[in-house]
């Protein structure tokens, strides 16, 4: 899996690094067939060192939204997967993975999916409800509610389980 400096998610919700993701920098495992260590699942300079949460896929109204769908999928799966091989890194494969949201615009209509990865690899993405409409005030309050409750997770939950399992252990190293 050697992501090409090209792939480039729409919008993400990342993890801002702290002064604990960037101590560990130095020990964490460089992407396959780089030598760049990198949180992310892209080489995108701009958030090479920040964990993806969720992503955040765009297209225009109109547009083919299976097309759209395969492209989250395809996000979806390169977080997990390069969750995994943080996790192989520090012994913990067999550590569950969280489930991830994840946003599609097409045009004003916001859906929210939920993305999941079982001990087999094989991704899973959960289609819900249309979220909100861009067009009316009361839509765009709930797609920002609820960026916000994913942004609010991410920043808790998900860094929680992200400091534990995927920082390379080098505070237990150290005398």
């Amino acid at each position: 899996m050697r992501p090409p400096e090209a792939a480039r998610v729409d919008y993400a919700i990342v993890l801002e690094p702290t002064s604990r993701l960037q101590a560990a920098l130095p020990f964490l495992e460089p992407l396959p067939g780089t030598d760049d260590p990198s949180w992310a699942p892209t080489l995108q300079a701009d958030v090479i060192h920040c964990p993806f949460a969720s992503v955040i896929e765009t297209k225009k109204s109109g547009g083919d939204p299976q097309k759209a769908e395969y492209q989250l999928g395809i996000w979806a799966f390169a977080i997990f997967k390069r969750l995994r091989l943080l996790l192989e890194a520090n012994g913990q494969a067999q550590q569950p993975l969280p489930c991830l949201p994840l946003f599609m615009a097409e045009g004003e209509t916001w859906d929210f999916y939920i993305a999941s990865q079982g001990a087999d690899s094989r991704t899973v993405v959960w289609t819900f409800d249309e979220i909100g409409n861009a067009l009316y005030r009361k839509g765009v309050y709930q797609i920002v509610a609820i960026k916000q409750f994913v942004c609010h997770w991410a920043h808790t939950e998900f860094r929680g389980w992200f400091e534990k399992h995927c920082l390379p252990q080098v505070d237990q190293e150290q005398p």
